[in-house]
């Protein structure tokens, strides 16, 4: 009997066919890798058009954040920002904060079809990222916002949403000794005020 047949009577053409020496296939992917290091042009990933070049550079962020002049940067400000973005004191229940709605580890926002409220109900609309929200000029789905600073009141102050009345998030915040001192760093000779909050929401957002 022919071992070399296969059941139908034909050769078997696997038979006597060897595969590559693994030595010989590490060269090879060696050297392709050494050249798109050396001749990166030479990668069939590094040939772009004009039309594309021209949509990364008109798309890039621009190196610096901007800040608007009323509203200068400083690390005493975000840092108190960073405080009341995720202190759900914010809310009238003491159960939500800024980041329940725009989490961090969910690209700033909440993963959701709709935005949850106070009582977990959802919302109309989808709640939008932080991200790359220095560059939007009039915030909001319907660009209703003049600046970023006037943002967090509306969902702070609504009954559907974190449901805090500001005289009341004010008052608390002058009753806490942390608080009081983190605004008189960030706004020296400043009240703790509706403009002194969303200053400092907006400067750790941006």
């Amino acid at each position: 009997m022919n071992r070399n047949r296969n059941r139908t009577g034909r050769p078997d053409a696997r038979k006597g066919v060897r595969p590559l020496p693994v030595t010989l296939v590490l060269s090879a992917v060696t050297a392709a890798m050494v050249t798109i290091l050396l001749y990166p042009t030479a990668s069939p990933f590094a040939r772009e058009d004009e039309t594309h070049r021209q949509w990364r550079d008109e798309y890039r962020l621009p190196d610096k954040i901007p800040y608007p002049e009323d509203d200068p940067y400083s690390e005493a400000k975000a840092k108190l920002g960073r405080m009341l973005f995720f202190d759900p004191l914010l809310s009238g229940e003491g159960a939500r904060s800024c980041a329940s709605c725009h989490n961090p580890a969910l690209s700033w926002t909440d993963g959701v079809p709709r935005g949850l409220g106070e009582n977990q109900e959802p919302m109309a609309t989808h709640t939008p990222t932080l991200l790359g929200v220095a560059w939007v000029p009039m915030p909001g789905w319907r660009g209703q916002f003049p600046d970023l600073e006037a943002v967090a009141f509306t969902p702070m102050t609504s009954p559907k949403i974190m449901n805090r009345k500001l005289d009341d998030l004010i008052t608390a915040l002058k009753g806490i000794p942390g608080y009081v001192a983190a605004f008189a760093e960030a706004f020296p000779g400043a009240p703790i005020s509706r403009d002194t909050i969303g200053k400092a929401l907006a400067t750790f957002q941006r």
